[in-house]
């Protein structure tokens, strides 16, 4: 099945996902993991100001949810789609600036996921209103309205497909993390052999009433016999294309560096 989405490459983290082209919502990664897209929305929100109590109002949907609809996909950890080209470009007008045409991309949904399908009308018309009467409804899947806009919630794996935006965010990286190159190429032969290395994941805590959002990196394939077997066979038997200029600079005696999220740091105050 394929769907489509706004991809912001011009910010590093998701350009880094972007050019490794498989996106992963995965709770069993772990139950702090938050979805990418929420936690761009959070650190908006939190850089805006003014914003933060819509977070108690998510919260409040993914109980009800937990509660009342639990094979429905959560808001907190789902990745977001729109199921045609038409749905995507109408959200970009009913929307604001951050979805940009030229971030559209096609997406291939892979393997075995969990799909929801609400209306974006109720979070546009009712997330700020204080008045929560309306999330079982959004949760079951009716229309807010006459026109409502559908977005998907998916839980599972996907693939970016086409190459221009990918190439894009090959640019935003090097600029960005130019000595990660390596293991930004590690990362995308990883994905064709099965394995999340290099997997930038979002991950919740709360303490009281603070929340606080880091990103890790998965590298526990970075000492898998196994997996580095098999990376070393792709490689060296051409099963597929390689950057060879970028993984030299990780064998040649160079250090191979991971991104600096430290600025993917944020916390707030419920």
């Amino acid at each position: 099945m394929n769907v489509f989405a706004f991809l912001d490459v011009e910010d590093p983290w998701i350009a880094w996902l972007v050019y490794r082209a498989e996106m992963v919502a995965l709770t069993t990664v772990s139950e702090q993991a938050l979805s990418l897209w929420h936690t761009k929305y959070l650190r908006d929100a939190v850089g805006q100001g003014g914003r933060v109590p819509y977070y108690r109002t998510e919260l409040e949907i993914d109980r009800v949810r937990s509660g009342s609809f639990p094979q429905k996909v959560s808001r907190l950890s789902g990745l977001y789609f729109f199921e045609d080209v038409a749905s995507a470009r109408r959200a970009g007008r009913r929307w604001d600036g951050n979805f940009r045409e030229d971030h559209l991309a096609e997406i291939e949904l892979i393997g075995q996921y969990g799909l929801s399908r609400y209306d974006s009308e109720w979070i546009s018309q009712q997330m700020g209103s204080g008045d929560w009467s309306w999330i079982t409804d959004y949760l079951s899947g009716h229309p807010q309205g006459t026109e409502p806009l559908w977005e998907l919630l998916v839980e599972g794996r996907d693939y970016v497909l086409g190459t221009d935006l990918r190439e894009r965010a090959y640019e935003v990286v090097s600029r960005e993390w130019p000595e990660s190159l390596p293991l930004l190429e590690f990362a995308r032969l990883a994905v064709e052999l099965g394995s999340d290395l290099g997997l930038i994941v979002p991950m919740l805590t709360v303490d009281g009433n603070v929340a606080r959002v880091r990103a890790a990196m998965d590298m526990r394939d970075a000492r898998n016999p196994e997996f580095l077997s098999r990376l070393e066979s792709y490689v060296k038997n051409g099963e597929g294309p390689v950057n060879f200029a970028d993984l030299r600079r990780g064998f040649g005696g160079g250090e191979m560096r991971a991104p600096d999220l430290g600025d993917r740091f944020f916390e707030f105050t419920m």
